[in-house]
């Protein structure tokens, strides 16, 4: 009986470890698909993005002191405070 358990935690062991395994496989492919579909010229989609960037600069320099400080607790407690040092 008791060889039955190791027989079963073995498999459920071998299961959760295969299937890790399966999951980080099929997100790498999804990664390398995606990879390859980046243009290749990236120089033209950020002069793209430029006016954009600066556009939304200017909109948060222009809110007061209290907004801003709340925007930046909601980005320090959401794990986006690394948006605040750029």
């Amino acid at each position: 009986m008791s060889d039955k358990k190791f027989g079963r935690r073995r498999f459920l062991k071998y299961l959760g470890v295969s299937t890790a395994g399966i999951a980080f496989a099929s997100a790498a492919a999804v990664t390398k698909e995606k990879l390859k579909s980046v243009p290749s010229d990236a120089k033209q989609e950020i002069e793209k993005l430029k006016p954009e960037i600066e556009r939304l600069k200017q909109n948060y320099d222009q809110l007061d002191n209290r907004t801003k400080l709340i925007l930046r607790l909601l980005m320090v407690t959401s794990g986006l405070d690394i948006f605040l040092s750029v």
